[in-house]
This record gives structure tokens, C-alpha cells and sequence, in this order.
């Protein structure tokens, strides 16, 4: 029973943009099921999608805003006002939602997160450790996903970017001299790639080859670059490997420097035993996607692919998962590349995770994806 909660609380998110699917579907005997593939024909099956979370501007500003309103929306819950009164009092009726761009109305869930700090938890948390909160998980989505300005005041509910729509953000790493290997959702559907190298230089690239069933894609660089490259692990590592990992998760908001998440490989598979990936605990978010994940002996082991998706895990249990990501193991990507290129690729040699980092840094890639 706990195996399928958990496979319906993951829904993948992609640490970039993307999207998962997931079937829901009852068996004869009344047991509920989730897999990726539909139901038995004589079966009833319900598709899902899960919720892909993006920190867009516009989706910073509403947060930010709400938390300004925040102490106002608590205090009106505090003095025993309804809670139709105190988004009235405030403003923040739906209407107004509505034309600052929320989709997928979740005002009634806003509303039970701040009366909720007003009731079960007034006494054991503070006016601030709400506000924080609530603020983060607004950021993580679960309150809305929110779109451009562009469908402000529209019945843009559910709506989907066409091809090549709108902008993606990642993370990509040199394997030769005029090659990057990143996720596949990273630039899937885009129009145009364009690579921001560690020394400043700007070009433009295109595909070269990818695996859609491993989420991972190889760029041609639009010229070749005397910066380093790095060397793809052709074997796996085991439970407990240090890993690090160094990328630009949500560069609008965090900045455009390269940072730097560590942590161990705290599974060889990933979601129901999946072969394809390593669980890490290595910290990654938006952006991260596509970044390579470097073990102790300097070799890239892993490519950053997905999260544990928080809004919808949220959604179902009122909380939120912390470190729960994973990596699409190097052998795919392996596979991928001819051996002049695999034996090429230049081990990060150094003590400790400092001295490596250094060195991952010069082989680091910023995508821009339109």
C-alpha cells in the first residue's frame, strides 16, 4: 500500500520544465494502482499529469506580494473574522487573482494554510515562521500555477504552451571540445540554444543526438572551446557514494554564478525500483536540469534530471518533501557518446569537494532554451 501511495505522490517534476503521467486504474479486486502505462482494456483508467513547477517573474511577484498581505490575512484570522472578510479586507478576492495571472484557482487552499496558523499551530508557531512559510509554498506552487501577464484576466485555466513557447532555463556540461550533454527537457521544443561557457563566451548550439527514454540530449556547439571537458563514467556507483553537483538552479531569481549542492546516492534505483536512476539527496531545483553529478573520483556519474514533485505532494498530504531527487545514471549517456570521446574525458583530480568544484566550474554550461 505504501509502494503505491508513494508512486502517486511522485508525478515527477522535472528539476527544469516538463511534464510526467501518470495512470490511475482499479484491478477486479479493487486495488488501486499507478503505474505509467493505461489500465487493462476492460479496465477503467484515469490519466493525471502532474504539476510542473516553474518560478516565472510573474509568479515571484504574486508571491511576493502575498506575502506583504500576510500579516494583515493572520490578523484577520487571529480576531475571529471569516475568511471571506479578511480577503475582502485585503483585496485578494478572486477576481483579482484571477487578473494577476493565477491559473488553476487555489484560493480555497491559501485560505485553510492562513486560518490554519491561526488554529491548530497559533500557540507552537509564530506570526513570522507562518508567514515564511506559507510564502515558501507558494513559491513551490501550492497555491496556483501562474502565467505571463499575457493571460491576465483570461480563462487561461489549464492552458498549455504551444511548441517552442516561452523560455527554459538549465544546465549543461562539456564532454569534448565542441560538445555539452544535458536533460532532453531542458531544449525540447525550442527554437533556438544558446550556451553561456564558464569564460564568458556566448554561442549558439544545435542537437545532436538524444535518448527520449533517458531524458537526455547531446548539443553541437556552434565551435569548438579549449575550456576542460569532463569524463563520463561508463560503470555505476554504489548506496552511500559522495556526490556533488553544480548548476543554475532558477538563475532569475538565485543569480547567474554557478552553485554548488552535495550530498550521497541515497538509492541505486529510483521511483518503484527504477534502474534508469540514482535517488539522490543532493539538493537541486529548477534549473539544475542537466547538470552532471561528480563523485569522488572527479567522474561524472549521474545527469540531473527530476525532483520529488512538491506542489503535489502538498496537495495530498499537507507537506512538503525536502531532498528527494534524482539522476539518470551516466551509462545511458555513455551510450550516447563514441569511445574517443569517453576516453578523452579529463577526471577532476583535487582533495576534498572544494578543490574539485573548482575544476567542474570550467566545464559547467548555462542553457537558455526559446
Amino acid at each position: 500500500m505504501m509502494r503505491q501511495i508513494w508512486a502517486v505522490l511522485f508525478m515527477l517534476a522535472f528539476a527544469g520544465a516538463g511534464q510526467a503521467q501518470v495512470y490511475k486504474w482499479t484491478d477486479d479486486k479493487g486495488t488501486v494502482h499507478f503505474s505509467d502505462k493505461p489500465a487493462p482494456a476492460h479496465l477503467k483508467s484515469q490519466e493525471m499529469r502532474s504539476v510542473t513547477v516553474q518560478v516565472t517573474p510573474e509568479h515571484r511577484s504574486f508571491c511576493t506580494r502575498l506575502r506583504a498581505l500576510l500579516p494583515d490575512l493572520l490578523g484577520y484570522a487571529r480576531y475571529g473574522g471569516s475568511r471571506a472578510d479578511s480577503l475582502q479586507q485585503v483585496g485578494m478576492d478572486e477576481a483579482k487573482l484571477r487578473a494577476i495571472g493565477l491559473s488553476g484557482m487555489g484560493l480555497r487552499r491559501l485560505v485553510d494554510a492562513v486560518y490554519a496558523y491561526n488554529t491548530d499551530y497559533r500557540d507552537r508557531l509564530g506570526p513570522q515562521r507562518a508567514i515564511d512559510d506559507i510564502y515558501s509554498r507558494c513559491m513551490a506552487g501550492a497555491y496556483g500555477n501562474f502565467k505571463g501577464d499575457q493571460n491576465a484576466g483570461g480563462d487561461s485555466a489549464g492552458a498549455q504552451p504551444e511548441p517552442g513557447e516561452g523560455y527554459s532555463s538549465g544546465t549543461g556540461f562539456l564532454i569534448s571540445a565542441d560538445l555539452v550533454a544535458t536533460s532532453l527537457h531542458v531544449i525540447d521544443r525550442s527554437r533556438s540554444i544558446t550556451l553561456h561557457l564558464s569564460d564568458g563566451t556566448r554561442m549558439t548550439a544545435t542537437m545532436l543526438g538524444t535518448d527520449r527514454d533517458k531524458d537526455l540530449a547531446i548539443l553541437k556547439m556552434q565551435k569548438p572551446t579549449t575550456l576542460r571537458f569532463l569524463r563520463v563514467a561508463s560503470d555505476t556507483v554504489g548506496l552511500g557514494a559522495e556526490v556533488f553537483t553544480i548548476g543554475f538552479p532558477q538563475p532569475e531569481l538565485m543569480g547567474l554564478e554557478p552553485k554548488l549542492s552535495t550530498g550521497v546516492i541515497s538509492a541505486t534505483s529510483g521511483i518503484q525500483d527504477d534502474t534508469r536512476t540514482y535517488q539522490i539527496s543532493v539538493p537541486v531545483q529548477a534549473g539544475n536540469s542537466g547538470g552532471p553529478l561528480i563523485d569522488n573520483e572527479g567522474r561524472v556519474v549521474g545527469i540531473v534530471a527530476s525532483k520529488l514533485n512538491a506542489a503535489k505532494v502538498f496537495e495530498w498530504t499537507g507537506d512538503l518533501p525536502q531532498n528527494v531527487n534524482y539522476a539518470v545514471k551516466s551509462t545511458y549517456l555513455a551510450r550516447l557518446m563514441d569511445i574517443g570521446a569517453l576516453r578523452a574525458g579529463q577526471l577532476v583530480t583535487g582533495v576534498g569537494v572544494q578543490a574539485k568544484a573548482r575544476a567542474v566550474t570550467d566545464a559547467v554550461v548555462r542553457i537558455e532554451a526559446r
